[in-house]
């Protein structure tokens, strides 16, 4: 069953396994920080627990991180650790998303076989748990959310414990329970959307099994299990709401409140099949490109198959018609059906629009309460798994009151055209890593130890970041982007995001940049000249004197936008905001900036060491120089905008636009 499984992956694959040092599946982008994240671990050490100071990136700042979340990824990380030591990252990363698919198949096949289905039957399940398509897109660049094996297990441990033998209290013991918390736990620590997942199916068979438990007067079995099922996320939950405050970086997600609507499923989006469809595709992808919501393909390819929907609503009209389920087909019924109610509950868009009401669902409270999750249309997963539990219980029927004939047909034609339906082309293809650009390896023989610009300067929770620190593997050096969002070395960055504003080189050399890397060619930019140019990367070299210090906003203003000339601002989205000023010895400083207020003058107010400095910003803007007394090292500057700000047409609240900081001593 193993064996067959992996074939099954390989084939999805294809031809990954003949090349898995320069081969990934799917897309560049979170892939290609998973990888990096393996080399990570195996340089600086792999630490799931307490508070990591990070210097590799947001250099020369750095930051602290909390690397107790790593908990909610431990059973991928850990043995992605083990493998990167013995064959690299890359194919470490393939062998996850491979081991994922493969495990994933197999988990669904024990459940087939547990529920009483011959081989053949318990293999269809396998197959569309292994290749519907939301799983490939997952295999695509995540492969902690690959290995969905938890949830088939914490079934087939539930229908254990409801097995226990004609006296519950002894035979439903707390090994049986302990089957169950073990595999919750497995979930739990798999990945954060996976762990959420194996919360709701415990919830589910947890109740399922515990009702008849509690009917037939088995109440320590049914305290027992309860009891197990709590424990896991007791303990796991409860280590990261113990460790909340540890480092600086934020461990939520970058998220926005309509993603809860956007990133949430669509009635159709099950039922339609997916764009990369190779029966279907060219008949659907248009009807589900301009139906995406704001979300991406990646996130709505939810189709589970017409075969699937078919078996199960045939189980269930034929246990509302005529051979009622009894025992364990009983306890396997409601608890299928209760899992694609349950996933469906959770997947999409709240609220429900019912009409004249509107129903709040559970993910409102989830997505309030807890930062790892906004992607709620990921609990197709659990849909799934509750229609091919449905499915095989069809399948089973036809196998042990059916002609030995249709026992055999039944399953071979279910897994044809599940097989067909299913099927699409890889969401993207197999592909092959590029080189080494030039201008990296020419960086990777420079001293490691000099921080890097690498541009687009863009935060950590941006695609183009894995790019970046992909190619920190190769050059070794310390990025000064990268840094977890919320922290100072961030917000340092954010200041410098166009090398072409006149006052990013200075800074860059103030801060010890001496090398700046770019995506592609680059724009020629005074203070920084060309050492290995090339179109998919290069290298200039920081010739600008450095400045005297170096000024950065750290609350209170909106992103940096650049204008045409390479000029970057950023607004003051309320009445107070908070700079720091970096400086190397004390002495008197001017802190230079332009200023223009929105729509009203307004009085811009600067507090620093003590001393207070207030101007009048006009509509039409101005040159501001402040001039401040500071100690060496790092000082804050309390920024007050007067008028209140105001909210504009596209919906922010601004009131004065400030361009970048030059220091200099007075």
């Amino acid at each position: 069953m193993l064996a067959g499984a992996w074939a099954l992956a390989t084939a999805l694959t294809w031809p990954l396994m003949l090349d898995l040092r320069s081969r990934i599946f799917g897309r560049f982008g979170d892939s290609l920080g998973t990888i990096w994240s393996l080399w990570r671990d195996q340089v600086y050490g792999f630490h799931p627990v307490g508070v990591q100071t990070v210097e590799y990136l947001g250099a020369p700042l750095g930051f602290t991180r909390n690397a107790t979340t790593d908990l909610l990824s431990l059973a991928v990380g850990f043995p992605g650790w083990i493998l990167s030591a013995i064959v690299g990252e890359i194919a470490a990363y393939n062998l996850l998303v491979v081991s994922g698919l493969a495990l994933s198949g197999a988990a669904m096949y024990w459940l087939g076989r547990r529920l009483g289905a011959e081989p053949l039957a318990a293999g269809w399940a396998g197959l569309v748990f292994t290749m519907f398509p939301w799983h490939l897109e997952r295999a695509a660049g995540s492969p902690g959310q690959t290995h969905l094996e938890a949830l088939p297990l914490i079934v087939i441990a539930g229908l254990h414990w409801a097995e226990g033998g004609s006296d519950p209290a002894v035979e439903r013991s707390w090994t049986r329970a302990g089957w169950v918390a073990g595999a919750l736990l497995l979930g739990l620590v798999t990945d954060p959307y996976v762990g959420l997942m194996a919360l709701v199916v415990a919830g589910v068979v947890g109740l399922v099994v515990v009702i008849p438990a509690l009917r037939s007067g088995a109440r320590r079995a049914a305290a027992g299990l309860v009891a197990a099922v709590a424990l896991p996320p007791i303990l796991v939950y409860g280590t990261l709401f113990a460790a909340r405050n540890g480092g600086e970086g934020t461990a939520s997600l970058a998220r926005a409140d309509s993603d809860l609507t956007t990133y949430s499923a669509r009635a159709a989006e099950f039922v339609v099949p997916t764009h990369g469809s190779l029966l279907f595709g060219d008949e659907t992808r248009g009807y589900l490109g301009a139906h995406l919501h704001g979300s991406n393909f990646a996130e709505t390819s939810l189709f589970v198959g017409w075969v699937t929907i078919a078996l199960a609503a045939a189980f269930l009209v034929a246990w509302a018609v005529a051979r009622r389920p009894t025992g364990v087909e009983r306890t396997s019924a409601w608890i299928g059906v209760a899992l694609v109610v349950a996933g469906l509950v959770m997947a999409l868009t709240s609220p429900l629009d019912l009409g004249p009401v509107e129903v709040p669902l559970p993910s409102e409270a989830v997505f309030d309460v807890a930062p790892y999750w906004r992607v709620f249309a990921r609990f197709v997963a659990i849909v799934m798994l509750g229609l091919l539990i449905l499915g095989v219980l069809a399948l089973a029927r036809v196998q042990r009151r059916g002609p030995r004939w249709l026992g055999v047909a039944a399953p071979l034609l279910a897994i044809g055209l599940s097989g067909a339906e299913l099927a699409a082309s890889p969401p993207a293809e197999t592909l092959r890593l590029p080189p080494t650009p030039a201008a990296y390896e020419v960086l990777a023989a420079t001293s490691p130890g000099t921080p890097v610009a690498a541009y687009p300067l863009a935060r950590s929770d941006e695609a183009v970041n894995s790019t970046h620190l992909f190619w920190q593997r190769v050059h070794h050096h310390p990025l000064l982007n990268g840094a977890a969002v919320g922290t100072d070395a961030d917000a340092l960055r954010e200041g410098l995001v166009s090398p072409r504003d006149p006052n990013t080189p200075p800074a860059l050399a103030f801060l010890g940049v001496r090398l700046v890397a770019f995506d592609g060619p680059a724009t020629p930019t005074p203070g920084l000249s060309p050492l290995s140019p090339g179109s998919m990367a290069s290298l200039y070299r920081v010739t600008a004197a450095p400045a005297d210090g170096a000024a950065f906003l750290t609350s209170g203003a909106g992103r940096a936008e650049v204008e045409p000339d390479g000029r970057t601002y950023r607004w003051l989205e309320g009445q107070v905001a908070e700079a720091k000023v970096m400086t190397r010895r004390p002495g008197r400083y001017v802190l230079r900036f332009s200023a223009g207020s929105y729509r009203i003058p307004r009085t811009l107010t600067l507090t620093a060491a003590g001393q207070r400095r207030t101007f009048r910003i006009t509509g039409r803007g101005r040159t501001v120089d402040a001039a401040f007394t500071l100690p060496a090292g790092v000082s804050v500057v309390r920024l007050e905008a007067s008028p209140d700000a105001e909210r504009i047409p596209d919906g922010r609240t601004v009131s004065i636009r400030l361009g970048s900081w030059a220091v200099r001593q007075a």
